[in-house]
């Protein structure tokens, strides 16, 4: 050391003060403090404080911070300063954190003093163990983040639970060397918690009721030390170490326990690293949130799974899912030389039973047809819901006379369902059927399902309860082409209503689910074709996107729906807030054109950016994620908002959802009809709503066409809603007469 002979330092009485950031940088530098260290305040600002005490005292100058910022201020702890001219000098640090009136740490003040003795050789001894030991803790403080990084990562790019409970118990085992755990997970249907994964060599319960856990009872970390104290959980059973039950709680909901045991309850018995009891709580708590979340994400994502291939109605696989298995089997048929059936089959008369019951009896209809058609099949087929009243069964390895005799049977056997359950009092309903089989009539899925389609179809012409195979299919219907205008007619139609001004914009409300007030309104496109009448989009969108008018469609739809919504704001006292809603296409968002398209509307009609809302249906952006998102942005930064429209009918990458600069998501009426007064939140439902709020998304269900579908709506948070139950699509006129 140095000698200090000489050398003017302060007198022991002098206290310098120091302020540095939270990240040790000096701010603050008295006159104290340039007499004891010989720098100016100008040659030590932005510095860090470590830097004025010798190098192998540096890191506790670090340590001390690091107390300090969690309250454990260190009073008159000694080290040795290094001064300007290289002296070293005994002194006694204090640091304190300054604090903010929310109580974040916002730095530190260090008091520094020369202490009235000098040699203690015992103090230096203890306070070099002292560092040693705080050393060695942060050492292990490091490698548990790390480990917790490590889980959270792997977590993250689970697909499944099982795989993160693998991850689960590797990590657990690492983070509680020496020690037991358990995670158990809550099965509501059952009323139990579950062990789903475990490490260590004490017993451990396979299975309690929610009851025998006070963690899950109280929703709080629950701390177990000693075998004699009456609040222990049941199922814990001898008590022998330390114990500590932490419940796993994502968005307010409970999803299982994490247990973590000691061996016994020696020194060696503490939980985790060479810990104190409260150490071990902190990490078992930090442990089991990545859990509660990883676990909460893999539930939300494998809903949305079973959304986007389930029909929430009747709860068979849906038109998407056909597709992509009818692919595979017909891709593993070619291989093997084998073959595969297609039914394709509808309920009779079923728009004069919707018309007669109402659409409730029609959906009880649907659902015990689905449930009639998975029990008539075998395991190794595939039933799905086409559409509508329209259902599709995949046979696999079935030639085309199997798959007719199966069609057969279904048909005579539908006539015998039991409907008591559905809401009617009608007899047996019967359904028509059209077969076809690969490769006999069809190479690939759209060939094949075509041709089983058209022999529904002449099943249909034909009378209800009818099979037909593709092979009576010799001639096209030529009555059938008689009765509709050919494509060259239509086409050459819509460019001439383009031009003489023929479509119409009809507007749905969206209103306020608190009061029913209309807030927004959706602009739908309507074709007056001066002799067929009023044409929906479905019939005529598609010849428009065959022969390029669509963009010219799309341009007069935003415009005009710009333009009225800005006339009834400035006359409309009730309306001075409404918002518009426009649907955008795939194509739209791929055309460059776009965003200048909607920033000359806006500018056109003098439409506040804001009461527009540009709406995109969900298997629309995800198709081409990447090149939507910079799209998105564009459009976002006209100040216009952004919604996600038939959400639940696709499977959107939550990655990819959380990026979108997204205001609104619309769940897709396929969702919103399954809510009932028996079923009010049904969990798909309740799983989107709540991803939506987690992404600070407004949530709008449509299709709401009863009371106890509106109030479910409400139950779950939802503010906004559309629907029938509300009001139907609106003529210009009589949307104006509902904002008088």
């Amino acid at each position: 050391m140095t000698s200090e002979a000489g050398v003017h330092v302060p007198e022991a009485t002098e206290i310098a003060v120091v302020d540095s950031s939270p990240e040790g940088l000096t701010l603050g530098w008295d006159e104290a403090a340039e007499a004891l260290f010989g720098y100016t305040f100008e040659e030590v600002v932005g510095r860090p404080l470590s830097a004025f005490f010798v190098q192998e005292q540096s890191e506790m100058v670090i340590l001390l911070m690091d107390r300090a910022s969690r309250n454990e201020t260190s009073i008159d702890h000694p080290a040795i300063c290094l001064r300007r001219d290289g002296t070293e000098i005994e002194v006694a640090l204090t640091l304190t954190p300054t604090k903010d009136l929310s109580g974040k740490v916002t730095g530190f003040s260090t008091t520094i003093q020369r202490p009235s003795y000098i040699n203690r050789p015992a103090d230096l001894e203890n306070s070099t163990a002292t560092l040693m030991r705080r050393i060695e803790e942060l050492e292990q403080a490091r490698t548990e983040v790390v480990l917790l990084s490590e889980m959270a990562d792997f977590l993250q790019s689970c697909s499944k639970a099982e795989e993160a409970y693998a991850v689960i118990t590797e990590m657990g085992e690492r983070l509680f060397p020496g020690d037991s755990g358990a995670l158990f997970v809550l099965d509501d249907s059952r009323k139990l918690v579950e062990r789903v994964a475990y490490w260590g060599d004490l017993p451990i319960e396979d299975v309690f009721s929610p009851e025998g856990c006070w963690a899950l009872r109280r929703g709080k970390t629950h701390t177990m030390v000693d075998k004699s104290s009456v609040l222990l959980c049941e199922h814990i059973g001898e008590l022998t170490g330390e114990c500590i039950c932490i419940p796993l709680i994502a968005h307010g909901k409970k999803l299982g326990v994490m247990q973590i045991r000691s061996a016994d309850s020696g020194l060696e018995g503490k939980i985790g690293w060479k810990g104190t009891l409260d150490h071990g709580r902190t990490l078992a708590a930090n442990f089991a949130e990545h859990i509660a979340i990883a676990l909460s994400n893999i539930q939300l994502r494998e809903s949305l799974r079973a959304t986007s291939i389930r029909d929430p109605l009747t709860g068979l696989y849906n038109r998407r899912y056909l597709e992509e298995t009818l692919e595979r089997e017909l891709h593993r048929a070619a291989r093997s030389g084998g073959s595969v059936g297609v039914i394709m089959c509808d309920v009779d008369e079923f728009k004069e039973l919707n018309d007669e019951f109402g659409h409730l009896a029609g959906d009880d209809v649907l659902r015990e047809l689905g449930r009639f058609l998975q029990a008539s099949i075998r395991d190794e087929d595939l039933a799905c819901r086409y559409g509508g009243d329209e259902f599709a069964l995949i046979l696999p390895d079935a030639s085309f006379a199997i798959t007719l005799e199966r069609s057969q049977r279904l048909c005579e056997a539908v006539k015998e369902m039991d409907l008591t359950g559905a809401r009617l009092e009608t007899g047996p309903i019967s359904m028509s059927f059209g077969t076809a089989a690969f490769p006999r009539d069809g190479l690939v899925p759209a060939k094949l399902i075509g041709a089983a389609d058209s022999a529904l179809y002449r099943a249909k012409s034909l009378g209800k309860d009818q099979v037909v195979g593709s092979k009576a299919l010799n001639r096209s219907d030529e009555s059938r082409a008689r009765e509709r205008p050919s494509a060259s007619e239509t086409e050459l139609d819509l460019r001439v209503a383009v031009v003489q001004d023929e479509l119409r914009l009809h507007f749905q409300p969206i209103v306020d689910l608190g009061d029913a007030s209309i807030v927004a309104m959706e602009a739908l496109v309507r074709w007056e074709h001066p002799r067929r009448g009023l044409i929906s989009p479905q019939e005529f969108i598609p010849f428009a996107e065959i022969d390029g008018t669509v963009r010219e469609i799309d341009r007069w739809v935003l415009r005009e729906a710009c333009r009225q919504t800005a006339e009834w704001r400035a006359t409309r006292p009730s309306a001075t807030d409404l918002k518009v809603s426009v649907n955008l296409a795939a194509s739209d968002l791929g055309d460059l054109r776009i965003a200048g398209d909607v920033s000359d509307s806006l500018e056109e009609t003098g439409l506040d950016p804001q009461a527009l809302l540009l709406e995109i249906s969900e298997g629309d952006l995800m198709g081409n994620a990447e090149e939507n998102l910079a799209q998105l942005i564009k459009l976002k930064n006209l100040g216009v908002d952004l919604a996600v429209d038939n959400f639940g009918t696709g499977y959107s990458s939550l990655n990819y959802l959380s990026r979108f600069p997204i205001d609104y998501l619309k769940i897709d009426h396929t969702s919103t009809r399954i809510l009932t007064a028996e079923q009010p939140t049904p969990p798909v439902v309740e799983a989107m709503v709540k991803m939506g709020e987690a992404l600070e998304m407004k949530i709008v269900p449509v299709g709401l066409e009863l009371a106890e579908q509106s109030v479910a709506a409400q139950n779950m948070g939802c503010e906004l809603g559309q629907g029938y139950y509300f009001h139907k699509p609106q003529s210009s006129e009589q949307l104006a007469s509902l904002l008088s």
